[in-house]
């Protein structure tokens, strides 16, 4: 059937129920049809990886997809929906569609209405507990050495008849396991990836390219032993085609680039790190691959640290009028690992360069740690508050102005610097000799006559003007 043809019967049905309705019916299938309408849906769904068979006790989140009006591209419906359970069921759903599992066995069914339509998915609630994990992942997959891939590991459980039920390791255990990583030349610990839970999702991070050895340890519901599972054999390739460094937060990876980089005292760089790779078609596509690379900074001049994502890395400047070199690298570096906790993300603290290893990939970047930026500058004569370039009256002739200078930095701290060697004095002569330097005291000036006493004080760049009428 044509895809407009039956947008076209929809449609017409749905205005058919309209006019049969009474009010009430009539205003709540006018917001269904909008509600299908506005997101351009035609047809839903439960997609294909919803799980029908979780443990009691268990959390599983489900989703619905939304067949477009052009009857080919699907997308996930992420408003709108309204969830539902069978009738009698234990369980539970929430207004986001995580169903929370009763603690007895049971068959529910999970019904999913989104404006006029609705479907529904048989779930079975089961008493089996977990074994051991059997499967890394539901499908085998190939992965770029500093590239993330979120996997599903698969478990066996059993019930109470010891009969197996072999399915996707649920939220009763997958926060608990212990993930061992091994190189499959020697059976040593490997640091060229590490696996990450949070949130009952699995995530394999990669750092290097490699053959690996990835065994899972858990302690079985069913028999009550740690479990150590066979060893999944993973490679980890290497198509990446190269590594720049771009701007934090930057969204055009392709054309995002680092020029020249500065930054102040106590301020903070964010950059990224951007991998090229090579697609299975042949194609480019670039990646924020920074929570991946191996990092370091080539003195103290700056510090670092990795923003709490882990997808900038954040270089905060320390000693003024001075610079530091960003280095990254993806692969086998020639620094070693050792006593690195990889999976908070490796910065080495010093230059991390791939040397002569294959595998390998680096860039780097200088950059400028400058002076504070001066927002303002305060002056006070013999304790009189002045202001730029307006002219203060003395009542009385002093034998000395003494200034006291004060000046708000970008990082809104406001040292006196009445004595700081920037700080440049220059007396601007109006009607002959006024004042002049007091030797050996920076800021304080003698008085010769009465007239009109001028200094032009310069700091970083600011001006301010000191104007002062001596009778």
């Amino acid at each position: 059937m044509n895809f407009k043809y039956a947008c076209r019967v929809v449609i017409s049905g749905m205005i058919g129920l309209l006019l049969a309705c009474s009010d009430a019916d009539k205003e709540k299938n006018l917001i269904d049809l909008h509600t299908t309408a506005s997101q351009d849906v035609i047809a839903i769904s439960f997609p294909d990886a919803s799980e029908q068979v979780i443990s009691v006790n268990a959390q599983v989140d489900y989703t619905l997809q939304g067949l477009k009006s052009n009857g080919v591209d699907t997308s996930e419906i992420l408003r709108d929906i309204k969830w539902s359970l069978s009738a009698g069921a234990t369980s539970r759903v929430d207004l986001n569609g995580l169903l929370s599992a009763g603690n007895i066995a049971e068959e529910i069914t999970l019904t999913a209405h989104f404006g006029f339509l609705s479907k529904s998915i048989d779930i079975k609630v089961s008493s089996a507990k977990f074994d051991q994990v059997v499967k890394l992942d539901e499908e085998a997959f190939d992965i770029d050495m500093c590239r993330s891939q979120l996997i599903k590991p698969i478990g066996r459980y059993i019930d109470e008849n010891n009969d197996e039920e072999i399915r996707p390791v649920d939220s009763t255990i997958i926060n608990d396991i212990e993930w061992i990583i091994l190189n499959q030349s020697d059976n040593s610990d490997s640091q060229k990836a590490y696996i990450e839970t949070s949130a009952n999702q699995t995530l394999l991070h990669t750092l290097a390219a490699g053959d690996l050895i990835i065994q899972a340890r858990a302690t079985s519901l069913f028999s009550g032993n740690i479990v150590t599972s066979v060893s999944f054999a993973q490679s980890v390739s290497n198509r990446l085609n190269q590594i720049k460094l771009c701007p934090g937060g930057d969204q055009n990876l392709q054309d995002c680039s680092i020029t020249t980089a500065s930054i102040e005292k106590d301020q903070v760089l964010s950059i990224m790190a951007v991998g090229n790779y090579q697609a299975s078609d042949g194609s480019d596509f670039y990646q924020n691959i920074t929570r991946n690379s191996l990092w370091g900074l080539s003195n103290s001049n700056a510090s670092s640290v990795f923003s709490s994502d882990r997808l900038q890395f954040e270089v905060t400047g320390i000693t003024e009028d001075t610079t530091t070199t960003v280095s990254v690298a993806c692969g086998n570096v020639q620094e070693s690992l050792v006593g690195i906790e990889i999976a908070e993300g490796v910065n080495l603290g010093a230059a991390v360069s791939c040397g002569s290893n294959a595998d390998c990939f680096e860039s780097s970047q200088l950059v400028n740690v400058t002076k504070l930026s001066v927002n303002d500058i305060q002056v006070s004569a013999n304790g009189i508050s002045l202001t730029n370039d307006q002219t203060v009256q003395l009542n009385t002739r002093p034998n000395e102005i003494e200034l006291t200078v004060t000046a708000t930095l970008s990082n809104n701290s406001q040292p006196v610097i009445t004595s700081d060697d920037e700080l440049t004095y220059s007396i601007i002569s109006i009607e002959g000799d006024v004042i002049e330097e007091k030797t050996g005291s920076l800021g304080v000036f003698t008085v010769l006559a009465a007239g009109t006493a001028k200094i032009q004080l310069n700091f970083r760049s600011q001006i301010f003007t000191v104007v002062i009428e001596v009778p």
